[in-house]
């Protein structure tokens, strides 16, 4: 179905008019997917997006499982804003000048297998009545994702399997503090850091081990350490 304004598509043209948001998108893209799985098309998108100027947000469902996927950090880490939103189920990808309403998830498992449409609306009625809809509901419900977030949850899962000591050491100055990765900086060193609060920021310490390494508040464990747990 294609009248000018809106355009119908299925199956494997799907991803393709998925991705055309982002390639299209000068200002702004926002891609509402419960599910979350990249693909390299769809990472090269999104990076390609945020060199541009591009101001990219990716809301999902609040699933544990999602949020603490190598997807998310790797979103995080390419400066994407990550956001949740309890209960989602709708799939929407949208810019300033287009609009897509797909029964697709944004996964690579999506783009092979499963039976799905697209329908590309552009500036009329439908267009105005999805991105209020998108950000009257969608947008006003979600939580914001740090980097922090995402990684101290996967690393404290992992120290509590492993049963790992409770001494740990400040990734500032080697100061033996508790084995937290929620804190891994010392009293004193919290408060220089807090001055800033940037979680990507280099340290010199491995939380847990205590040995020299390039850490940081969102990721206090040297590789090896990170390695064990896994």
């Amino acid at each position: 179905m294609t009248n000018g304004r809106s355009r119908f598509c299925t199956d494997e043209e799907v991803p393709g008019r998925i991705l055309s948001v982002l390639r299209d998108a000068r200002k702004y893209a926002i891609l509402v997917t419960p599910y979350l799985g990249l693909w390299p098309h769809a990472e090269d998108a999104i990076v390609v997006a945020v060199k541009n100027r591009v101001d990219v947000k990716v809301i999902l469902r609040a699933d544990p499982q999602v949020l603490n996927s190598e997807d998310v950090q790797w979103l995080l880490l390419n400066k994407v804003k990550v956001a949740t939103v309890e209960g989602l189920h709708a799939k929407i990808y949208l810019n300033e000048a287009a609009v897509v309403v797909s029964s697709m998830n944004l996964t690579r498992a999506s783009t092979q297998a499963s039976l799905d449409f697209a329908l590309t609306l552009h500036d009329d009625a439908d267009t105005e009545a999805v991105r209020e809809y998108v950000t009257r509901t969608v947008v006003a419900l979600a939580q914001p994702v740090t980097a922090g977030k995402v990684v101290m949850n996967e690393v404290r899962k992992m120290f509590n399997h492993a049963g790992k000591s409770d001494r740990g050491h400040c990734v500032r100055c080697g100061t033996d503090i508790d084995l937290d990765p929620s804190r891994p900086l010392c009293p004193d060193c919290y408060d220089v850091w807090a001055a800033y609060k940037n979680p990507e920021y280099a340290e010199k310490v491995c939380h847990s081990c205590g040995r020299s390494a390039t850490t940081s508040y969102a990721k206090p464990l040297c590789s090896t350490c990170y390695r064990s747990l896994r």
